[in-house]
């Protein structure tokens, strides 16, 4: 954070966090995971932060994103040390559309592409079985 203050970089200039292994390793920890994210925060901005799991490395990143959703900075945090708050709408930007819109995808094209794709039978069967449970042979 220093080095990016000191070089004069800030929200809106072209540099990035992507939190992939920095979540997982600090979301157990909440007094770490506030400050990072503060700090990220503070001196990046919400549009400049992205999601990442490395989920080749841990599995499903379900329960990371979870956590995610569920984490607050401390109100005290944010007094104390100037934080901005971590809201719903931060948290939806950090988890798709900053990412999308720095590689220039329009998530609506994508969504629109994946309902249409080779694999959409399977995800209407996997949705029609969460809806009904298993199917009986009887």
């Amino acid at each position: 954070m220093k080095s990016l203050k000191d070089a004069g970089i800030g929200p809106g200039d072209n540099v990035y966090a992507e939190l992939g292994t920095t979540w997982y390793l600090i979301m157990a920890h909440p007094r770490e995971a506030a400050h990072v994210l503060g700090k990220l925060l503070s001196v990046l901005g919400e549009d400049q932060i992205l999601w990442g799991t490395d989920s080749i490395w841990y599995g499903s990143p379900q329960p990371l994103i979870d956590a995610f959703r569920a984490f607050q900075i401390p109100q005290e945090y944010s007094v104390r040390y100037g934080y901005p708050r971590l809201t719903p709408s931060t948290k939806e930007k950090i988890l798709g559309p900053n990412a999308a819109r720095l590689y220039g995808m329009d998530p609506e094209t994508v969504h629109a592409a994946v309902r249409q794709d080779d694999l959409a039978w399977v995800k209407a069967a996997l949705e029609e079985y969460r809806a009904r449970g298993t199917p009986s042979m009887g």
